[in-house]
């Protein structure tokens, strides 16, 4: 079964990922506009600098393989 956490299982190298993330004190998760793309080992990089605490998750474009919900802390 295809999976995201935080390296693709099962998912075809290139395959794009979309990030969506919610910071403190909002409710709702946003998408953000940088795409990760699966590499031929399976991983994939994506970064983002913020001094907040954010939570994140990534999903293939077609939503089909979803991520659990992973949180990075703020600097």
């Amino acid at each position: 079964m295809p999976s995201v956490t935080p390296e693709a299982v099962g998912l075809e190298p290139g395959t794009r990922l979309v990030a969506y993330l919610r910071f403190p004190g909002e409710t709702r998760f946003s998408q953000a506009a940088v795409r990760a793309e699966v590499q031929d080992d399976g991983t994939f990089t994506w970064q983002r600098r913020t001094g907040k605490r954010t939570s994140v998750y990534f999903s293939t474009e077609d939503g089909s393989v979803r991520s659990e919900r992973i949180i990075i802390p703020g600097r």
